[in-house]
């Protein structure tokens, strides 16, 4: 049986501050960038670690100088008993190290700039990321914030991905400049042709909006279309609108 990601089915997040400005600054950017996020709210160190025992958390926000605990004691029995939950700290780096082993391997941010929504759901999204990535599955899911960029035309391809939500578009940088090949949506793969040909990316691909990705080896790839009937409809659909497309260009 072919493990699949928790994050495909739901999102949880704990803000723990003292702050009610800031959580609800850092709440709203959650509803706005991350689809269908359930979100709990602690307003103390004890109240937190109440809702973390019961709801263990993708992404922890926890707040410097919270109230019947220590944020560092927090943080600690955190990655002590829940190996599956990152991380972030919404204030300035201190003189004092912490975390220092667990920030050089992704598992704790520092979120300095907390007033910025971009910088927020960058933070967040790379914390998802690495959620994602210790969950080991075979097709893991990626999180993007608008503007990402996917690939490089010209790089060699080591995957292909099936957009699960969001819009990107793809251009193709020549001598004359830069040309829009068209958008990607929903449903449709992108990046495949590297295998299927077994050529370099042959366009850049960028976000458009937020966006998840489910990533697709090219070593399983021919396999999936025996494996999973309805990606393999998804990617000869990809495929067929490709090819309209460019008989129309032409």
């Amino acid at each position: 049986m072919i493990k699949t990601n928790s994050l495909l089915k739901k999102r949880i997040f704990l803000i723990a501050s003292h702050d009610q400005e800031k959580t609800a600054f850092l709440a709203s950017a959650i509803e706005r960038h991350i689809f269908e996020p359930t979100i709990f709210i602690a307003h103390d160190g004890s109240d937190a670690w109440f809702k973390i025992q019961n709801v263990p958390p993708h992404v922890a926000i926890i707040d410097q100088n919270l109230t019947k605990t220590d944020t560092e004691k927090l943080t600690e029995d955190i990655l002590k008993k829940h190996k599956n939950t990152a991380v972030i700290f919404p204030f300035n780096i201190p003189e004092k190290e912490i975390f220092v082993d667990e920030v050089v391997k992704g598992k704790v941010q520092f979120l300095e700039n907390f007033n910025s929504e971009e910088d927020v759901i960058e933070t967040i999204t790379l914390a998802l990321n690495k959620i994602s990535s210790l969950e080991n599955c075979r097709y893991p899911l990626h999180f993007f914030p608008p503007n990402h960029i996917l690939m490089n035309q010209d790089d060699i391809g080591k995957s292909a991905y099936l957009v699960k939500r969001g819009e990107l578009i793809a251009y193709k940088s020549t001598d004359e400049g830069i040309t829009e090949l068209g958008e990607v949506h929903v449903g449709e793969f992108v990046g495949e042709m590297s295998h299927l040909n077994h050529q370099p990316r042959s366009a850049t691909i960028k976000t458009i909006t937020d966006c998840e990705l489910i990533e697709i080896p090219f070593g399983t790839l021919d396999s999936l279309l025996f494996t999973k009937p309805s990606w393999a409809k998804a990617l000869f659909a990809t495929l067929s609108k490709r090819l309209k497309v460019s008989n129309e260009k032409l």
